[in-house]
């Protein structure tokens, strides 16, 4: 007996005014092939700007290549949650792109710093701005340091 889902009916398409598709060609592409598009089409137009800080799509791109660099040779990769515990600031833009653009799963948190958090080795932890449980100053962490390493086994 064969099945059928309530999307394999589209009822909702009767519904659509004349003129509007039932289907649209889309570019697959992935977050960061955006940014690199714009970085090469519009090197100079204002991606972000945060309080009068300026960031050109090109110095985001250069920003964001630099800090998935990082991260690769501090061991993420592919499927790797990382945690953001930024404010929303350029940083915080800066390090999603990063970690997306290395095949990290981004895990969003509030910037309010944990008193404390476990590592099981399956993620990497990004804390700001505190971190005395790990033994890291305030000013090393505004240099992005990473904790959350995986432990080495035996």
């Amino acid at each position: 007996m064969e099945t059928t889902s309530v999307y394999d009916k589209k009822r909702w398409l009767s519904q659509y005014e004349n003129g509007v598709p039932h289907e649209i060609a889309f570019e697959r592409s992935l977050l960061p092939d955006f940014l690199e598009r714009s970085a090469a089409l519009f090197p100079e137009k204002s991606a972000l700007n945060f309080e009068g800080c300026r960031v050109t799509f090109k110095e985001l791109n250069s920003m964001v290549e630099n800090f998935s660099a990082h991260l690769y040779a501090f061991g993420v990769r592919k499927g790797d949650a990382v945690a953001i515990l930024l404010p929303n600031l350029i940083s915080c833009v800066v390090s999603y792109y990063a970690i997306i653009k290395i095949g990290g799963i981004v895990v969003m948190n509030n910037p309010q710093p944990p008193t404390y958090f476990r590592t099981d080795g399956s993620y990497h932890v990004y804390q700001y701005p505190e971190a005395s449980a790990h033994g890291k100053s305030r000013h090393d962490l505004h240099k992005g340091v990473f904790f959350g390493q995986r432990p080495n086994p035996g």
